[in-house]
């Protein structure tokens, strides 16, 4: 009995003693080291580039306890923004060129605690990329920014587009295939970040690689031409822009799997050929899908089809739910009469013509246009039956355009005039009449369309079945009058 109290009070000697240890381990650290622990001065960004739009800095106080003051003091002004209070740090963006100190002053209970400093440097950004960026000859003060990949091969990769004049954004970027002697194979991760307004990119057909968010802010009204020469492009790497790409190539099955809207370009032609028939497709990232097809010789003057300049067209398809006015709604919605659901549309069309952009609202020849029917109609429509029909409101003309196909998810029409359209689904057939240069709509007693109320066999059938059981019932009701008298 002894021994075994002897081994039990060991153990509990030993429990005790490790419970000791760790307040041993601590004591060790003096209360003024332990107290000026508890502060420390973060700074996310000591350099700062000035012109790299814009750049921003940040400091903060990093501790765990909850009751401090803190104060920051700058050495200087006019360096950099007196720093504004955002999300628990100052804010700092770079204004001039030069040096500046920040220091925070921490006090609890009125006794500073702690004191620190962080220098912070500013620099002209055009300097830092001196040595390894090229003026874009197609854009003042905007430059091509690249990284050495081969010193052997002669081999580099655009890591940036850097604009200068943060307020501006070049309409068209051609990008160069060979600069100060090296031959350009790759565009970087996120290298045309914000450069989502550009009209027209142009990729060299040296390039092989595209690296991840390359073309992320480009979307509907941004052509990029993607040459065969690339073989690699990560998984993201546009916004919803159109693709210009090649005939098997790996641009077009990427196109394919991403679902991004393209078109083949496999006539390295003059681009003003007369005979020349382009096809192009647009996205509107807000669901409304429309594409496009026309002539060249209908659309441009004969000294355009002449010259040598670069032309291109680009239709634009946009949900107008929100924009039309309530008196182009009266005037759309009288010519309709009665409908079901209806979908507001801008159908608006630019000419580009050496990255110098005019709106056109009409033209020429016509354009076949394409709209899918979007899906908030769709669902207002349901299973009812009938069917989709265009309306073109054009200075103040209001007009049902005839849809030339037979697809129950889009509408196809011909048009010369770019304003304001609608899709609107009726229940019976408006009949539609062609005419030169319209199609309107037509009855027997005058031109304003109406919907007609017209018996189908199935419904003169549902009439007929409808007699039979009236009479039906009727004979039963003789039958019984007459036993029960």
């Amino acid at each position: 009995m002894k021994k075994l109290l002897k081994i039990v009070l060991t153990i509990f000697m030993a429990m005790a003693l490790a419970i000791q240890l760790p307040v041993n381990l601590v004591s060790l650290v003096s209360a003024e080291d332990e107290e000026t622990n508890d502060f420390e001065l973060v700074c996310t960004q000591t350099t700062l580039y000035l012109g790299s739009s814009p750049d921003f800095g940040y400091v903060y106080i990093n501790t765990e306890i909850d009751d401090y003051d803190e104060d920051y003091v700058l050495s200087k002004e006019g360096i950099i923004t007196q720093p504004e209070y955002l999300d628990d740090a100052l804010r700092f963006e770079a204004i001039s060129e030069g040096t500046v100190t920040i220091t925070a002053i921490v006090t609890v209970d009125d006794e500073v605690v702690f004191e620190d400093s962080v220098e912070i440097t500013v620099v002209n950004y055009l300097d830092v990329i001196a040595d390894n960026s090229i003026e874009d000859p197609n854009n003042s003060d905007c430059y091509f920014v690249y990284d050495v990949l081969s010193e052997e091969d002669k081999t580099i990769e655009i890591t940036e587009y850097y604009n200068s004049e943060e307020d501006s954004c070049p309409v068209t970027i051609k990008i160069p295939s060979t600069i100060n002697g090296y031959t350009v194979v790759s565009i970087g991760e996120g290298s045309f970040i914000g450069y989502g307004d550009a009209w027209t990119i142009t990729i060299p057909d040296t390039v092989t690689n595209i690296g991840y968010w390359a073309f992320i802010d480009c979307y509907s009204s941004t052509t990029i031409t993607v040459p065969a020469s690339v073989t690699s492009m990560a998984d993201e790497v546009f916004g919803c822009p159109m693709l210009n790409v090649y005939s098997n190539s790996y641009a077009l099955q990427y196109a394919i799997d991403k679902n991004i809207d393209y078109t083949i370009i496999d006539d390295d032609s003059d681009n003003n050929d007369a005979e020349k028939t382009e096809k192009t497709f647009y996205i509107d990232c807000n669901g409304i899908h429309a594409s496009a097809s026309y002539s060249l010789s209908e659309l441009l003057t004969a000294d355009e089809l002449n010259s040598d300049s670069y032309i291109e067209f680009i239709l634009s398809v946009a949900d107008a739910n929100d924009t039309v006015t309530d008196e182009e709604m009266a005037i759309i919605e009288s010519k309709l009469g009665e409908y079901i659901g209806i979908q507001y549309l801008d159908i608006d069309l630019t000419k580009n013509v050496d990255g110098v952009l005019s709106d056109i609202t009409s033209t020429s020849g016509k354009i076949s246009v394409i709209v899918d029917i979007p899906d908030t109609l769709i669902e207002t429509v349901g299973d009812t039956s009938g069917k989709y029909v265009v309306v073109r409101l054009h200075d103040g003309v209001v007009e049902i355009l005839e849809d030339l196909d037979n697809d129950d998810d889009k509408v196809t029409f011909a048009t010369d005039k770019f304003s304001t359209y609608a899709i609107a689904f009726v229940e019976t057939t408006v009949t539609t009449s062609s005419t030169d240069d319209t199609t309107t709509t037509t009855n027997s007693e005058s031109t304003t369309s109406t919907v007609s109320n017209v018996q189908t066999s199935d419904e003169s059938q549902l009439v007929a079945y409808t007699l039979l059981g009236g009479i039906a019932l009727l004979g039963i009701y003789c039958t019984r009058k007459k036993k029960y008298n």
